[in-house]
């Protein structure tokens, strides 16, 4: 069914569930219109209600995409709290090996309506919401990079916050390609195999870093 699409037959649900669908349907409205193109009719429409049902729920517009920015934020990082490894720098490692494929299977339903938060004024995202939904994957990795610095398989000598956000900047760069097209990073493998070398700087000597798909020493 379209987004757009009106169900036929309304179904009686909670509030809480009603609210969560409500914002849902923002997010997949802003991955096809934008922030600003994801009107209240648009959404309620998307959901199957009236305007006026609608705003039972919610006091405006800017409440709902607030709500649907929140929901991106929960995410942002369930791909990477289920991470393993045999150390935390595998474990990142898994995690830049994952992500292509995590954004290609969520592209509708968080990169692009990130994408479109992030393109938006400084007087829309003035709540501070937005920038809350960006840390939230920093928030998880940081930990991470930490880990790796007590057990020794990441240099201890340099700040755990630069390689965690070494990590963002990759993401953020794989995720541009992803929507530009540009295969040479997504496909040609330009990106994974810069990276390894970005890594390579970071862990604790004698260890060797090597995503699959790329050759040891590249």
């Amino acid at each position: 069914m379209s987004v757009d699409a009106t169900p036929n037959k309304r179904t009686r649900k909670t509030k809480d569930v009603r609210r969560r669908e409500i914002a849902q349907a923002a997010i997949k409205l802003m991955s096809k219109y934008g922030y600003h193109g994801t009107s209240v009719a648009r959404i309620a429409r998307a959901v199957g209600i009236s305007n006026g049902a609608l705003y039972q729920h919610y006091r405006n517009r800017e409440e709902v995409l607030t709500a649907g920015i929140q929901l991106l934020g929960e995410h942002a990082h369930d791909w990477l709290v289920h991470s393993e490894g045999a150390n935390a720098l595998e474990r990142l490692e898994n995690i830049i090996d994952s992500h292509l494929t995590w954004s290609t299977q969520s592209l509708e339903s968080f990169v692009r309506p990130t994408f479109a938060l992030v393109g938006v004024s400084e007087a829309v995202r003035s709540d501070g919401v937005t920038p809350a939904v960006v840390l939230v994957t920093y928030d998880v990795l940081l930990p991470i990079v930490e880990e790796g610095q007590r057990e020794g398989s990441i240099r201890a000598d340099l700040p755990a916050a630069d390689l965690a956000w070494a990590v963002m900047m990759y993401f953020w760069a794989e995720d541009m390609a992803l929507l530009s097209g540009v295969q040479e990073v997504t496909a040609g493998g330009a990106g994974r195999r810069n990276f390894v070398r970005l890594l390579s700087a970071y862990a604790a000597p004698g260890v060797e870093v090597s995503l699959p798909g790329t050759q040891k020493g590249s």
